[in-house]
Formats: C-alpha cells, structure tokens, sequence
C-alpha cells in the first residue's frame, strides 16, 4: 500500500492566503527525513513560504479532497532558475504526487522560458530527482549548516 499511486487529486496554483499552510507542509516533509531537531529548526529559514513567493513566482500545489498535499515552486535565485520547493506531505510520499507537481512545473518555467533549472537537493531526494531525469553537476554547501553539502542538480527539458 506505501507505494499505491494517489489518482484523486488536482493541481492549481497556489493562493497568497496559503503561504503559511505551505511553510508548515514543508516542516512536516522534511520532517520525514532522519535529521536532528536542531538541523531542522535551522531549515525553516529556507523552507518558508510567503504571499510575496507566491505573488512573483509560479507555486503550484496538489490538493486530495480539499486538503493541500503536496507543492512545488520556482524562483530565480541569483540569476539562475531553480526549482527552489517541491515538498510532499509524508502521508503521500511515493505515491506520485511528487513526480506530478515535478512534471507541472517544469511546464511553468517552460512558460517562463526557461530551458533548465537547478535543483539544491535534499540529499534523501537525490535519487527521486535523478529517476525523473535531473543530473548531478556538484555539490552545493548547505547555508544552514557549515561543513554539509547538497547535491546540486540539473533537469534539461526535454
């Protein structure tokens, strides 16, 4: 059952009334992943969301019977495009919400113009970003903890 596909669920953009439902979502993803409570507390400083994100940048969120699931986001940072969210609620990890969200905003910055992005991978997320097609092209320092490296990544459109 952990891996059954999730059909019933849709799509949209992201409302700017949402931002602090989506910052908590991204808490409780991270969550999911085996880190230390302090390394946690750190990342909220770059998970969070605001209504100013949402207003400059295409957010999108999957929604399963009026419950927000899962999000993705796109910004520039630096002037390089990077996927910056992409967070699933745990309950729905491995159910193909993720590869959705992924797959819809690559068509918004496709929209944009963009032919690629970068992606500063969750170390845990590394494989799923690679299964959809990203590379990685180094590593990138954390800028919550010194010493601890993200995988940087590519996705080239196809």
């Amino acid at each position: 059952m952990a891996n059954e596909q999730l059909r019933d669920f849709e799509i949209r953009s992201a409302k700017f009334d949402e931002a602090e439902a989506l910052t908590l979502l991204a808490d409780r993803s991270k969550s999911y992943w085996p880190y230390d409570p302090e390394y946690l507390r750190l990342c909220r400083t770059v998970t969070q969301l605001t209504a100013e994100d949402i207003r400059q940048w295409p957010v999108l969120v999957a929604v399963n019977n009026r419950k927000i699931v899962g999000f993705a986001a796109l910004c520039e940072v630096n002037r390089e495009n990077m996927l910056d969210h992409l967070w699933i609620e745990p309950a729905y990890i491995g159910k193909g919400v993720g590869r959705a969200l992924f797959f819809d905003i690559v068509e918004k910055a496709r929209e944009l113009g963009w032919e690629d992005f970068k992606i500063a991978s969750d170390p845990y997320a590394e494989k799923f970003y690679l299964k959809l097609g990203a590379e990685r092209i180094g590593e990138k320092e954390s800028k919550v903890r010194k010493g601890f490296f993200l995988p940087l990544l590519r996705f080239y459109f196809p």
